[in-house]
């Protein structure tokens, strides 16, 4: 496998493999909307869930990245590139370039989803 397949195999497959661990756990998010709703009607809606879950993802894989995949790259420990490769300084821009847009298109979800949910309330 060339380089240019083997770093977006590598970078999709740890941002999938941090969606799929958080969203077992995002269940809890949609419970906690559904208690802050408080409300019967509003809490028996059934797009609270569906929101409150994406919500739940949304900042757990913003949270994992910010907090894993990050980490390891300016340690240099994740790197999802060869090490003596002559192009070493691209694919590190282009590995941090993704990362900082994986972490904006999950922030812009969540405050888009935590807008949606809290116009609810009000």
């Amino acid at each position: 496998m060339n380089i240019f397949k083997s770093v977006w195999v590598n970078l999709c497959s740890a941002v999938g493999l941090i969606i799929l661990i958080s969203f077992p756990i995002s269940e809890l998010f949609g419970t906690f909307i559904v208690a802050l709703a408080g409300d019967a009607r509003l809490a028996q809606a059934p797009w609270i869930d569906v929101v409150g879950r994406a919500f739940g993802v949304s900042i757990l894989v913003l949270l994992g990245i910010g907090a894993v995949l990050v980490p390891l790259e300016l340690l240099n420990y994740g790197r999802f590139y060869e090490k003596n490769m002559d192009d070493t300084k691209y694919w590190r821009g282009v590995t941090r370039q993704f990362l900082l847009i994986a972490i904006s298109v999950f922030s812009v979800a969540s405050i888009i989803l935590f807008c949606v949910i809290f116009s609810r309330f009000t």
